[in-house]
């Protein structure tokens, strides 16, 4: 059997009446909320991966220097966090 889903939704909620389309508003509206949820995680995932990634750079980078003999670089803390405190701690 092969139907159009429009057809299919149509004979489903035909049954609802004047509330079909009540229904309809409010599955649309829940869609919406859930898809600001996701670009709100995406976008805060997005940074948290940034920061880490560059506190990572950093450290690796005055790593490298140390290699070199390289004593007096110095890395610019710009954060707060655990690797803010760890990147402090390596410069010493």
């Amino acid at each position: 059997m092969e139907t159009r889903p429009a057809l299919l939704y149509a004979r489903l909620f035909s049954r609802l009446g004047d509330y079909a389309k009540g229904v309809e508003y409010i599955l649309w509206s829940i869609a919406f909320v859930f898809a600001a949820i996701e670009m709100l995680a995406l976008w805060i995932g997005t940074k948290l991966t940034r920061s880490i990634t560059s506190s990572v750079a950093d450290l690796y980078d005055a790593t490298m220097h140390v290699n070199r003999g390289d004593f007096s670089h110095r890395i610019a803390v710009k954060s707060d966090d655990q690797l803010a405190a760890l990147a402090i701690l390596s410069t010493r």
